[in-house]
């Protein structure tokens, strides 16, 4: 019995809604049933909330060029990829056969290195000319 109320609030809401758009654009009952080729008792029963199809819905929907309204009622499609998120994705792994990357990567220090580490904890090589 609980739910028979709610659903009776939901037909007088959606009721109330299809009127207000109808009077927003300045359109009799009859007018609108004429536009939604529908009958004047189906858009009457409708915006009193009193047990109107779908069919009936769509059809006042689009007399009203308010199909979009329908959208509204389902959750939004998700618009990214979690997995597209920095650091998400792990690197693919390599196939079998496939070469090894090398021991020393690009940058590495060389154990003859001379002068000051850099903030990346790489060191700078630095060359002295002897003087003469």
């Amino acid at each position: 019995m609980g739910g028979e109320v709610a659903v009776e609030q939901i037909e007088k809401d959606l009721g109330l809604q299809i009127r207000g758009l109808r009077k927003s654009q300045g359109l009799t009952q009859q007018q609108l049933a004429d536009r939604a080729n529908t009958s004047l008792g189906a858009v009457k029963n409708l915006e009193a909330g009193h047990g109107a199809t779908t069919r009936t819905l769509a059809r006042v929907l689009r007399a009203l060029q308010a199909e979009a309204w329908i959208g509204t009622l389902f959750a939004p499609q998700p618009t990214f990829n979690p997995l597209d998120l920095p650091g998400v994705r792990k690197s693919r792994a390599r196939r079998s056969g496939a070469s090894k990357p090398s021991a020393r990567k690009s940058g590495t220090p060389t154990s003859g290195a001379r002068g000051a580490t850099a903030k990346n904890g790489f060191r700078a090589e630095t060359r002295y000319e002897r003087g003469a």
